[in-house]
């Protein structure tokens, strides 16, 4: 796991000096969310749950988590254009020397990766503390995430250059489109884990399954 892990965090912020691989295959994005993966691969669901049931036996840690995430949100809201910033660091397509910004070094760059890293695993904790164990009316929209993923780009792809519905929002003052963004988040999320749209997907996803079975 640490290997895996270190191997990938390295070769992440690496591929952050070169500009030639940012919308090739989406290679570069790719390599950047890479640790993720390896975290949650060589972890397993049987540890995950075990850390888990570990961190929510700590009530103060609960309480920490939710005072973190809390100030993360504030700090995104206040300063919304340093939060953009941050977004093309760490969305994993532009190099270093494209990000710009209050990471217009190539150096201030690769430290905020690297921050990046730390800030995600410590929110990742966070969050997996607040996660409730029962069952919620939430929870399908957790089964059907690959519906989102997969149509989420086209559809905000067609308002932005078909439709132009981000005209308005630049508008808009920072703290209020952040508002109007969540919200628009939260529908699109919604919407997009309906059973009608997610349906075409579980069934690729579940001939795939029966497939490799039947081999």
């Amino acid at each position: 796991l640490l290997r895996a892990s270190t191997i990938g965090v390295a070769l992440s912020l690496i591929i952050g000096f070169f500009d030639q691989f940012g919308g090739f295959l989406a290679l570069s994005r790719t390599i950047v969310f890479a640790p993720f993966f390896f975290l949650g691969y060589f972890i397993g669901p049987a540890r995950c749950l075990k850390y888990v049931r570990r961190i929510r036996r700590n009530f103060g840690f609960v309480i920490l988590a939710i005072a973190i995430m809390v100030a993360c949100f504030a700090i995104t809201f206040v300063y919304a254009e340093v939060s953009s910033d941050f977004h093309k660091l760490v969305v994993g397509y532009n190099s270093y020397k494209e990000i710009g910004g209050i990471f217009s070094t190539t150096a201030s760059a690769f430290l905020g990766r690297l921050l990046f890293y730390i800030v995600a695993c410590i929110l990742g904790a966070c969050l997996i503390a607040l996660v409730p164990q029962e069952t919620t009316p939430f929870a399908p929209l957790g089964q059907r995430t690959l519906a989102v993923y997969s149509l989420h780009a086209l559809i905000l792809n067609i308002g932005t250059w078909v439709l132009h519905l981000d005209l308005p929002l630049a508008k808009l003052s920072s703290p209020i489109a952040l508002i109007v963004i969540l919200i628009i988040s939260a529908l699109l999320t919604i919407g997009l884990s309906w059973r009608p749209m997610s349906k075409p997907f579980a069934i690729v996803m579940n001939t795939r399954y029966t497939n490799r079975k039947n081999v």
